[in-house]
């Protein structure tokens, strides 16, 4: 915890008390712990930047997100399907020429060009979410009190490890805006055409924020563009930074934590993940 942080106490996620004693439950707050369990595993995301797990993962085959914010408000911003896909090793778009039979070939127009991408098969799958699942419209949307979580996707690349989910969370609500865009984690099937670096569901692209905070989250912010604001992309940088992606790349060598990178002029590409326990 920095020094000068309101201290705030992680609230448990134990429904019952454990000891033979007579209590009082709080209607609201029971109804509340209650849907939480209806899940099998459920994901705490500190405003520390600190996400901690609850539930068997190997079991599980739904999931919650529970954010915690500095003034101790917790809020349940709804339960996710579990989802198995198929893991593979990061692309390339040479032809293999040992053990073709280890890959799976992926072809597709981008920029105008056919491109076809091999990715080799780790013969296991990984549970994610589809972060796209609980959508209103084009985004998802969660309000309360003064608490609000806002960003959309138009990406077919939908597929996210739960704690990076919650990772992206964390770091939505950290920089405060409503206009971020997800270009995406990982396709169903494992793959992430047209891009060589995000089997797995965990590294994921997000464009770059405008300077006028438009909320339209229409992204194509390219970095030498007149309407590209470096100050809320930076921040936004930071929250990624914070809740557990240590490798964010991008054009823009300036932007906080960022290091360089070619041909990302609209986007940041976060990988290395290390979430804060």
């Amino acid at each position: 915890m920095a020094w000068g942080e309101p201290q705030t106490e992680e609230t448990s996620t134990i429904p019952f008390p454990i000891l033979p004693k007579v209590y009082h439950f709080h209607p609201i707050a029971f109804v509340e712990q209650m849907r939480m369990m209806s899940a099998d595993l459920v994901y705490e995301i500190y405003h520390t930047g600190k996400i901690v797990e609850n539930g068997d993962y190997e079991k599980a085959k739904e999931v919650s997100f529970v954010y915690h914010d500095k003034n101790g408000g917790k809020y349940d911003l709804g339960k996710f399907s579990l989802f198995e896909v198929p893991d593979y090793e990061k692309g390339t778009t040479k032809k293999p020429t040992n053990n073709i039979d280890d890959y799976i070939k992926k072809t597709g127009t981008y920029r105008g060009k056919i491109k076809s991408i091999w990715y080799k098969k780790k013969n296991k799958v990984f549970k994610a979410v589809n972060i796209k699942q609980n959508f209103n419209g084009d985004c998802f949307l969660y309000s309360k009190d003064n608490f609000k979580l806002k960003f959309t996707s138009y990406t077919n690349r939908e597929y996210a490890r739960p704690i990076c989910f919650a990772a992206l969370i964390g770091a939505i609500v950290d920089c405060g805006y409503e206009d971020v865009k997800v270009n995406g984690f990982t396709r169903k099937d494992g793959t992430s055409f047209p891009s060589v670096s995000h089997p797995g569901g965990i590294n994921v692209d997000i464009s770059n924020l405008d300077n006028n905070n438009f909320k339209s989250a229409d992204g194509n912010i390219l970095i030498d563009g007149s309407n590209y604001s470096l100050k809320r992309t930076s921040k936004l940088a930071k929250g990624l930074y914070k809740f557990g992606y240590k490798g964010i790349r991008s054009s823009d060598k300036n932007i906080a934590h960022c290091t360089y990178i070619k041909a990302h002029k609209d986007h940041l590409h976060c990988e290395k993940f290390e979430p804060k326990k």
